[in-house]
This record gives C-alpha cells, sequence and structure tokens, in this order.
C-alpha cells in the first residue's frame, strides 16, 4: 500500500504503472491540467487526490475527472497513515 505524490505530469504514466489497486495517487501539482491528461487519468487503478489548496478547479477541469477527489490538509495526513510507503514522483 503506497501513496504515490505526482509532482509532475511529465511522470504520470510512470506513476500510474507503478501503482496497484490499494495505493492511492495525491496530485502536488498546482498547474496540473486533468482535462489533458484524462485518457492517462481514466488508467488508473487506484484513488487519485488533488489539495483543494493547491489548485484552481475550473468546470472543465471538475466534468473531465470524475474519480479525481479534492481535499483538504487534514485529508492528505489522513492518507498519509493509511499507507505504509509514499513515493514523490519529481520531474525527469
Amino acid at each position: 500500500m503506497a501513496l504515490h505524490l505526482l509532482y509532475t505530469s511529465r511522470r504520470l504514466s510512470s506513476c500510474i504503472a507503478a501503482c496497484h489497486e490499494d495505493d492511492a495517487i495525491l496530485i502536488m501539482s498546482p498547474i496540473f491540467d486533468v482535462a489533458a491528461n484524462q485518457a492517462l487519468l481514466d488508467e488508473i487503478p487506484c484513488p487519485l487526490f488533488q489539495l483543494e489548496d493547491n489548485a484552481e478547479f475550473t468546470a472543465a477541469e471538475d466534468a473531465a475527472s470524475s474519480q479525481l477527489k479534492r481535499i483538504n490538509d487534514a485529508e492528505w495526513v489522513e492518507l498519509t497513515t493509511q499507507h505504509q510507503q509514499i513515493i514523490a514522483w519529481h520531474g525527469q
């Protein structure tokens, strides 16, 4: 059970390939383009989250990703306690 912290959309494919059903992905980038990455997001086998304070949401983004759940800082802390491993996906 891992919590994947995704800091850049460039690592999205690698992150998805490493994910399992009991993992979770937390989008950390405030500029992550949900709509542009929708095809890849549809392949995610686990829950997908984004910090609500870390992003500006548009109606198109909300409609584009029904599996994306916006969470606050307290819920982020809760996610870290529910997962045995934290994996950070930075740029490259």
